[in-house]
Parts: C-alpha cells; structure tokens; sequence
C-alpha cells in the first residue's frame, strides 16, 4: 500500500490500496453469535466461531516482470472507491488538493497577508504599542485554544489537595476568560494567591504539574501592563519553581527570568546568569537584541560601566537594528562618576547622531534628568539648549553664560518643565546654578517649587519648603529695612564688600517673598493645625508692608476655628474689614459660619444660641453689602448650604425664608433636591450609613416628594407641566418647594410669619430688596386689575 499522506485539518485526502490486497480481504462477521448454553463451571469455555470460506482461494500463478499490471484507486468516501484511468489522474490525485481545502488554503493565506500589512502600516505611523498589543493579543488566543489545563489532584492526600483543587477551579475559569482575549488585574492577582496557596504541596512532586499548566501560569502571571506592578516578583517565583520542576524555559523567557532576579534584589546572580548566556542567547537572532539590551541595563545599573560598553558596541556593531535609547541608562551611569562625566556626554552626543530628527522631547528629558539626578547641571543645561534651539550653542565651561541662555526667563521654563514633570530635586539644582552665573530667580518660579515641595506632603520636602519659604521672607524683611534706612541716610554713600552667608543650605542670594509666598505657607500651616506658626507667620506679612487679601485673612480665620477661638476669629475678621478694609469673599463667609456654636458643638447652650441668631443674620446682612463674586463651583454649592442650615438649626425660620428669597435675587440660588432632602432631615450627615440616618432620610424623602407633588398638581391647574418647563422656571419652582418645606417646619402660613419676616429682611440688609419690591409688585397687580 502507498505511504498515507499527512493530515489536513481542512479536508481530507484520498487513500489508495492496490487489487492484490483486496483481494486477500475478508468481511468479518458484525456481531458474534450469542450462545444459549449455560456454562456451570469457568472451565466451560465457548468453542471458536469458524467460518467456512465462501470460495476457493484462488490460486496464484508464476511472476512475470513483464505482465505486471497496477491498478490505483482513490477513496472517493468511506467504502467507495474510484479506479483511476491513467497515469495523469494518479498523479493529480496524490500532488492535489481538494477544491474545497485549496479554496480555504488560499482565503487564509489572504487574511494573513492583510493582517501583516495591517501590522506593517500601523508601525509606519507611529502606532508600534497598539501594534505589539495586538500582535500580543493574538497569539495569546490562539495559544490558548483547547481544553483547559489541570493538575492531577489524587498524587496527594485529601487534607493537602485543597489547595490545589482550588487552583484547578480558578485556573479553569480565567483559561474560559481569557479565551474571549481579556485578562484583567482580577484574573492575575486571584492565579497568584491560588497559586501561592498550593506552592507547598506541588512542591513535594513538582514533576506532576503538566506543561500546560506552567505555560498558562507563565502566560497570566507575565502579562505586561501597567497595573501589573508585581509581574516581576511573580516571574522571579514562578521561573524557580519551573526550573525546579524540569520544565525546560524558551529564550524569551529566561531572559525574562534574569531581569525579574535582577530587579528582585539578586544583583550579581542575575548578572552571572546573563554572563553565562553570551554563547547561547546572546548568539541567537531570535533572543539577540534584548539579550545585549539586558546586558547594558544591568551593568549600568550596577556601575559595571566596562562590561555595559561592551554591551552597547556589540549591539550597535551587529547586523541588527539596535534602539539608540539604550544609550540612556549608560549615560545616567558615566554621569554618577566625575571620572566618566565626559564619557556621558560622549554618549549622549552619540544619541543624538544616531536618532537624528527622530530625537523626541521625552528623549532629551531623559538625558536632562540622567545629568541633574547626578548633580551635573551645567550638562543638563546644554542638553535643554540643545533641545530648545536648532543651531549650536556652547556653554559648558563658559564662566558667563550668553545672553540667550543666561536671563530668568529662559531658565524659567527651563523651572517650570523641571517643576511639571515632578523633578523638584533637579529644579532646586537649576536654582542653585543659576546663582553661580549670577541670575537671580524670580520670586513667582521659586514659589512654584515651594508650592511642588509642600504638595508631595513629604517630611523631606516640606522642611526644603519652609527654609526656602522663609529665607524669602527675611529677603522681603531685609529690603523693607533698608528702605527705612535709605530714607534717613544722607547722600552721597560709600559702599563696603561684605562676604554674604549661606541662608538656606546651598543659597546665598533668594529673591523677595510675595504675597503668593505668605499664602501658600498659610495654607500648609492650617492644614496641618499649626496655629502658631501662622501667627508667626502673620506677624512677619504685617512687617513686610505686602498689600494683603481675602486669601490670607481666610486662613487666620480658619487657623482660629480649628483652634478652638471662635471669637478671635471674629474679632480679626472685624479688624480686617473695618480697619484695614480687606474686601470679604465667599470662602470668608464660609469661614464665619463655620464659627458659630450650632456648627462646632455638639451640645447647644442658650446664651450661645442667642449670639448665633444675632450674628448670623449679621453675616448675611456683610454677605449682601459687599462685592465679590463665586471663584469656584463648590463655593458656589456650600456657602448657600451652610446658610440655610445654620437658619434652619436656629429654628430662625423667618430668616432662612428671607436668606432663600435674597440669595435667588443676588446670585440666582435654586436648592438641588439633594438639599431639600437634607433640610427636611434638619442634618448635613446624611452620607454617613447610620441607623438614624436611615430614618431621617426616608422621612425627609416623603416630605420632599409629597410638597413636589402638591406643586405639580398646582402646575397642571394652571395648565403647565415640570416637563415643557424651562431651566430658569424649574429653578424657580425648586424654590417653591423650598419656601413650601420653610413653612411647613415652622409649622406656620406666609400670613402667619410676615411681621417676622420684615423684621428679619431689616436686619439682614434685604428689606429694600424684597419687602419693597413685594410691595411695589402688589400695588402694580391691583392697578392693572382696577383697569
């Protein structure tokens, strides 16, 4: 019989078998007939079926080379076969397809070639990421076709095989999701504590975790993503226990499993690992590339500088297409030694060569913070020149800097780029180099830095905040005295060289500090309950003689509160308004109602009470008469808040109605239906999931919902509905509501609180506003009915 070709998946393939062996073929009985004998003994066996041939074996006669004759037939189905005519079809029958798989050959082929031009063109323009990840994708799918893998569970005793019965379970269920190509952080971090619950028992027989096992392990716990911050220490495990188990690893992987050592903490075995390889990773082209790029990582990590050269000269001297940006990790390694320091700039000369007008922004911001996380500023420099200007420009050694390059304004955004991408270190570097060439910082970059220090809210960073902060500030103390004395002095004056000292470590010259400086370090010191010192620090901004604002003001008035003197913040809120009229903002009236005792203790006292009443109508009546404008949204949503509860916990109802009808005149204020619920709770803690706050907000619910649907009915009376309704006149009906929900706590009609009304509208500066207003309207409605 002929060979039988190799299977295709597509179709199959014709089978062929020659007249002499048919002929020797005998048809088999389907089924043995059954024997009714009943055996009373094993020994009894049933004797042998015999068949008696049909016809006589025909005899064979005598070979002759020349009458042989050879019959071919092609299987066209399962039991039916062709004979084929001559030599022609014999031979297009065994080298030929099928139409059917020669059809699905070729359409394959075609989707496989669009998909590599897809690859090819998304590369082009600049998509290699999403490229890679779809290529990544893609062979993830297709490797994970098939039934899910398992560990044999019956090698270990029932108290030790739960844990890797669980691991089964799981690894199961994230084979099926990752079969529909997603694998999510959920999936990698339940493998890895399944797996690691199962660890020591496999460990006892590691030989009967099956290969599929360890690849879809490898495959989970691999997965490069940015959410995937463990993935090294997870390869670094699982690579030991693959090696301990026998399975063998590909050249991706081990290299893998050298750079997770390495980042583990293994240094010099990671780097011993990768010696060994040079003959066989470091020689093949599928592994060659990130071989050597390995190599030069490690060792420059490590301050191998020698062997990382080497490294690079084999990359860049081979056939290969090598990345330039290797070049990085070397540069920032030369540039920690000063005996290397012109080797560094030898190899970011040589970056530049090789990367051309491909060179990006992000790559010179590599190379800047390579120089100045190493105190090599003055390289640092040169590369942003570089970066910032086409033509060439030389400052390395240059006592003074040229004219282009050494003004604020240049290395102002030289700060600001530092300052924005979070190098606050190497900024501070930049400030210090600039005071050696004789540029003095502006006081609006080095409050930008001490703004960044305070905002990483690290006890480091802070106290650089502070010392600079302050140093700027005896700057600004410093030139308000010599201004004093200048104006005492008689002229012509004679001058004397005095040697300056160092006021802040690493400064001799800081410029003077603004009102910005004074705020921000007030800010810092109220978050952090530093009470004295921002009485320090207001001691120092009155002798500075800076025109102060409302932002400074504010964060006195807070730093009291949260101290516990509710009437010294009064009280200087009084002095700044009145003596030094500082203008009041929204964050002020804030402050103040934060002040009154409804709104700091928990037990309420009557003579307390009846200040509050007092001065919180006065507030409103301060809120009204001076001008200023919302700076933010939230502003705009908690000062009417805070108004209305404080009325609301003084029960001064007549009050909160006038508050409700003044702010919609001034700043047209419409109550969202969160905060009618929380009015009609009477509590500002709702959020909080307590038992008696369930009940307040179900009860504060249905009072809400029923005063909505009393206006809605009255709407559809009148012929409208909240539907065809504008924003403006929703706006309006919410204060409706509102004035609906005011009435109905204080338990009393519009007629029945009108004298108290007025009276509250007097006090609190709206009476002109809205009694007058009403009044005119009133009379202007009856005229036209009288006409």
């Amino acid at each position: 019989m002929p060979p039988r070709l190799f299977p295709l998946e597509a179709g199959s393939c014709g089978s062929y078998v020659c007249q002499s062996c048919l002929a020797h073929l005998r048809i088999l009985p389907k089924f043995r007939p059954r024997t009714w004998r009943r055996s009373y003994s094993k020994r009894v066996a049933t004797p042998p079926l015999r068949t008696a041939p049909t016809e006589e074996t025909p005899k064979v006669s005598p070979f002759n080379d020349n009458q042989v004759e050879v019959r071919y037939f092609n299987e066209e189905r399962p039991g039916r076969y062709r004979r084929l005519q001559d030599n022609e079809e014999f031979n297009k029958a065994i080298s030929g397809l099928d139409d059917d798989v020669e059809s699905t050959i070729n359409e394959l082929e075609k989707k496989l070639q669009d998909t590599a031009k897809l690859f090819q063109l998304m590369e082009k323009y600049g998509m290699k990421d999403k490229a890679y990840e779809l290529k990544r994708l893609y062979g993830s799918r297709q490797a994970i076709q098939g039934s899910p893998p398992g560990i044999p569970e019956d090698c270990w005793p029932k108290s030790k095989a739960y844990h890797v019965s669980r691991l089964n379970t799981y690894l199961q269920n994230a084979f099926e999701d990752m079969s529909k190509g997603k694998i999510t952080p959920k999936i990698v971090s339940s493998t890895w504590k399944y797996y690691s619950a199962a660890r020591k028992t496999l460990s006892t027989s590691w030989g009967v975790v099956p290969k599929e096992v360890w690849e879809l392990l490898w495959r989970i716990l691999s997965y490069e993503k940015e959410w995937n911050t463990s993935r090294m220490a997870h390869i670094h495990v699982l690579s030991k226990d693959m090696r301990v188990a026998g399975f063998p690893l590909d050249g991706s992987q081990q290299l893998l499993a050298i750079e997770a050592m390495f980042i583990s903490g293994w240094d010099k075995d990671a780097i011993d690992n990768w010696r060994k390889g040079a003959s066989s990773l470091g020689s093949k082209p599928e592994t060659f590339k990130e071989y050597w790029e390995l190599g030069v990582r490690m060792c420059s990590h490590s301050g191998d500088l020698e062997r990382a050269e080497r490294a690079v000269d084999t990359l860049f001297d081979s056939s290969y297409d090598a990345d330039p940006r290797i070049l990085v990790p070397l540069i920032r390694a030369c540039a920690q030694k000063e005996a290397t320091e012109e080797k560094a700039w030898e190899r970011y000369r040589q970056l530049r060569d090789l990367l051309g007008t491909s060179i990006t922004i992000e790559d010179y911001d590599e190379v800047i913070a390579s120089f100045l996380s190493t105190n090599k500023t003055e390289l640092g420099l040169q590369a942003f020149v570089d970066m910032m200007f086409s033509t060439c420009i030389d400052i390395r050694g240059k006592a003074k800097l040229p004219p282009t390059v050494g003004n604020q304004f240049f290395l102002g955004k030289w700060l600001k780029r530092l300052i924005g991408a979070g190098d606050l270190d190497g900024a501070f570097n930049v400030i210090k180099y600039m005071e050696e060439k004789g540029i003095l910082g502006s006081a609006i970059q080095v409050n930008g830095l001490i703004g960044a220090w305070l905002r990483t809210e690290t006890a480091e960073n802070v106290q650089k905040a502070e010392e600079l902060a302050w140093a700027m500030i005896r700057s600004r103390l410093l030139f308000v005295q010599l201004r004093e004395r200048q104006a005492l002095l008689e002229w012509p004056l004679r001058l004397t060289m005095a040697s300056p000292q160092e006021d802040t470590p690493g400064l001799r010259f800081v410029p003077k500090a603004t009102l910005e400086t004074f705020s921000l370090m007030a800010e810092n010191y109220r978050h952090r309950g530093l009470h004295k010192e921002i009485e320090k620090l207001w001691t120092s901004f009155e002798q500075a003689e800076i025109a102060t604002n409302s932002f400074m003001m504010n964060q006195l008035i807070e730093s009291y509160i949260q101290n516990c003197e509710a009437k010294r913040a009064l009280d200087f809120y009084h002095s700044m308004t009145r003596e030094h009229h500082i203008a009041p903002d929204a964050h002020t009236f804030l402050a103040l109602y934060k002040s009154l005792s409804i709104n700091r203790l928990v037990v309420k006292y009557d003579d307390l009470v009846e200040q509050d009443a007092v001065m919180c109508r006065q507030f409103f009546r301060d809120l009204v008469e001076s001008s200023w404008s919302f700076d933010s949204e939230t502003a705009f949503d908690q000062l009417p808040r805070s108004i209305l509860h404080s009325f609301l916990k003084l029960q001064d109802y007549a009050g909160m109605l006038a508050a409700t009808r003044a702010m919609r005149e001034l700043f047209s204020f419409a109550p969202s239906e969160t905060l009618l619920v929380e009015l009609a709770a009477g509590t500002m803690s709702l959020s909080r999931p307590t038992q008696r706050n369930k009940k307040l907000l179900m009860n504060a619910s249905k009072i809400t919902q029923f005063l909505m649907e009393e206006r809605r009915r009255a709407l559809e009376k009148e012929g409208r509905t909240l539907e065809n309704l504008t924003p403006v006149q929703k706006a309006h009906e919410l204060c409706v509501v509102l004035e609906a929900l005011i009435f109905h706590k204080a338990q009393a009609s519009e007629e029945e609180l009108q004298l108290l009304y007025e009276e509250a509208a007097q006090q609190m500066g709206v009476y002109g506003m809205l009694v007058s207003k009403d009044a005119e309207k009133m009379t202007g409605e009856s005229q036209a009915l009288q006409e």
